[in-house]
């Protein structure tokens, strides 16, 4: 996966806030991750589409330490075009919604309660808006 951005220091996304990230699926993608959390060892959520067992992989990252995967089989992502994804921040779980209206909601194992750090890696980053 060569595409990587990373924004730290955001300090302003917590519960009833939304994050919502644009970018291209590169054409011969095999996956893609957006990570939300504190830093690069304490994700609050990890967004992880996989193309070839058609499958979405979520997960927590706690001082370096994952926690017990949660998979979900919609799956709407296409290699080659631009998708949406919307990450809402509740008080539990973050709700995510798919680029076709889907929502699946994470919770997470996490004990964060804000984002200050987002990274997309094997995805070409269009745009990350947070609302």
């Amino acid at each position: 996966m060569a595409n990587q951005l990373s924004i730290t220091n955001l300090k302003t996304v917590r519960g009833g806030d939304s994050i919502l990230v644009q970018g291209k699926v590169p054409p011969n993608a095999e996956r893609f991750a957006i990570d939300l959390g504190r830093d690069s060892k304490n994700y609050l959520i990890h967004f992880n589409p996989r193309f070839a067992e058609k499958v979405i992989v979520y997960n927590s990252l706690t001082d370096g330490n994952w926690s017990t995967e949660t998979r979900d089989f919609h799956f709407p992502f296409k290699q080659g075009e631009v998708t949406k994804v919307l990450f809402t921040l509740e008080r539990d779980e973050v709700k995510v919604t798919y680029p076709d209206g889907y929502v699946f909601d994470y919770k997470s194992k996490s004990n964060l309660d804000y984002v200050d750090y987002v990274q997309m890696v094997g995805i070409e980053t269009q745009s990350i808006d947070i609302k």
